[in-house]
């Protein structure tokens, strides 16, 4: 996991799995082969990397606006799911105002390009102001993947399309920074644009216009971090407001 606070100040640095010393009497081999055991008894390790990311994902394209006719400029509504979900939402539910957008994660793949070449130990220092002592946290460096999406704008008219699509690109230059609790300098790229033409929903008295853009998040999955008490042993962290609290209590 990777923990926040506004007490502490951090630095990081990296090692492999080989050489070096960790501490006195402590060779890196005798901590890894520790660090590697630990994180085998770790079976809290889910950091709903994907379920955040997909939140701020939705986030980016919830701040949308177009004219309408009369000149008047209306926020346009983003939710979450499928095309298929949408489109039965908007055969049964006659109150969905268009143009609407709907984002759904459409699944994941290795990042070989951000792929760690070997096993890398994170070493973490963190500094509490209000403790004045520093604090050694490590964990393996994060796992590197690409998270996909599909974005879809639903609308009655090819000028509302047009209006959406402009402002959809005039957010890449070429790349969005996504910010999330686990990194707030994730990269996020526009990957394909697509006119999936008109759709029939029944008996709207209008088919609609759906436009979709896939949508790449270049993300880690967050390893879980341990820290390193004066003796070299290691002490597992469950939550964030673990690590807060032992660096801000006086």
């Amino acid at each position: 996991m990777v923990y926040r606070t506004d007490d502490i100040k951090t630095s990081l640095t990296e090692s492999d799995t080989s050489g070096s010393t960790w501490s006195q009497g402590l060779t890196i081999q005798d901590f890894n082969k520790q660090l590697f055991l630990s994180l085998e008894k770790q079976n809290d390790n889910i950091s709903f990397v994907y379920k955040e990311s997909l939140r701020a994902v939705k986030e980016i394209f919830s701040n949308l606006q177009y004219f309408q006719e009369d000149s008047s400029l209306i926020t346009i509504q983003c939710i979450h799911g499928n095309p298929e979900r949408t489109i039965a939402k908007l055969k049964q539910d006659n109150n969905i105002i268009l143009p609407i957008i709907s984002v759904v994660q459409t699944g994941s793949e290795e990042d070989d390009k951000r792929r760690r070449p070997r096993q890398m130990v994170l070493r973490k220092k963190v500094w509490s102001e209000s403790r004045q002592r520093a604090f050694r946290i490590v964990g393996l460096a994060p796992k590197a993947v690409t998270l996909l999406y599909d974005v879809n704008v639903w609308t009655k008219y090819k000028s509302d399309l047009d209006q959406i699509s402009e402002q959809i690109h005039l957010k890449f230059h070429p790349s969005i920074r996504v910010v999330t609790s686990f990194n707030k300098e994730t990269q996020g790229f526009l990957a394909q644009e697509t006119d999936q033409s008109s759709v029939d929903v029944g008996d709207k008295e209008d088919r609609i216009l759906r436009r979709s853009y896939s949508f790449k998040l270049l993300s880690y999955i967050p390893t879980p971090q341990f820290l390193v008490t004066s003796t070299g042993k290691l002490e597992s962290f469950n939550t964030e407001a673990e690590l807060t609290k032992l660096i801000t209590e006086v």
